[in-house]
């Protein structure tokens, strides 16, 4: 019982580190980054949205992780709408 108590304390430490590291600024720098240049819309930043986009990170980590998971999604769907209306 005590070995299981311990094994799932460690997979909650472990899945704590993991949300934490994706979390870290840099990191969500980096994929905001990706995102925006997969959408097409990282050349066409001006230096005010270059700025949101490099603070954003540091200032509020979860919106940053909510900002690019809502990008991504609005690209994708974007993506298959295009995609649709092409054929």
């Amino acid at each position: 019982m005590q070995q299981l108590q311990d094994g799932q304390r460690r997979q909650e430490q472990e899945a704590e580190a993991a949300r934490r590291a994706a979390l870290a600024p840099d990191v969500l720098r980096h994929a905001l980054l990706g995102t925006l240049a997969r959408a097409g819309l990282l050349d066409s930043l001006s230096e005010d949205e270059r700025a949101a986009v490099s603070r954003l990170p540091e200032s509020d980590p979860a919106a940053a992780l909510a900002f690019n998971t809502l990008l991504a999604r609005a690209y994708k769907v974007g993506t298959a709408v295009r995609a649709g209306s092409a054929s």
